[in-house]
Formats: C-alpha cells, sequence, structure tokens
C-alpha cells in the first residue's frame, strides 16, 4: 500500500473585528491568531500580536506580511480596502488551484 504525503496547511488568522478576536480567543483558538485590531486587546488577551489599525486606518499590505490563511473582518471597510482583500483572494484561489491545493 502507497502511502500518500499529508500536506498540513497551518492556521495564521487575522482578525480585523474585536468581536470576532473575543470570540477566537473564548473557543480556545488564540494560538492561531497573527495580528488583531488596534481595538481588539479592550475585548480579548491579545497582548503581544501585530496590531493593525482599524477598518478605517488598515494598511493591507501590513495584513499580508503576517501571511494569513484566514482574514476575518467585518463591514464597513473602505471601498479600497474592500478591492484588495478581493484581488489578493482571487490571486490566492489561483495559486491553490494551479498547485492542486
Amino acid at each position: 500500500m502507497k502511502k500518500t504525503k499529508k500536506r498540513v496547511r497551518i492556521l495564521r488568522i487575522v482578525s480585523l473585528a474585536p468581536s470576532a478576536t473575543s470570540i477566537l480567543c473564548a473557543v480556545g483558538a488564540k494560538k492561531w491568531l497573527a495580528g488583531v485590531t488596534k481595538w481588539c486587546p479592550l475585548v480579548a488577551p491579545v497582548n503581544g500580536l501585530p496590531k493593525l489599525g482599524d477598518c478605517w486606518s488598515l494598511d493591507p499590505a501590513e495584513v499580508l506580511k503576517l501571511k494569513p490563511t484566514l482574514v476575518i473582518g467585518s463591514v464597513p471597510y473602505k471601498q479600497e480596502t474592500s478591492e484588495c482583500w478581493r484581488d489578493w483572494w482571487t490571486a490566492e484561489s489561483k495559486a491553490s488551484e494551479s498547485s492542486g491545493g
């Protein structure tokens, strides 16, 4: 029987919504958080994680530097920020399809 190599993908979550950050910490997912908003420490124990501004003063490039596998947010975001996420998601989806992942 041939053994198949299992690919493990590390989960790296960037939470751009304090409510989501609070829930993630409550359910034990803090270990996967890679970055949060500047407001998240007010509602969740996330000191030590990179703080990324908020939905109106967010630099998408700073988020992407953290190499997230999941970005959680809520509306409203500036149109430019929303377009950046759409473009990033499209590029990531195409890359995943071409690599067979």
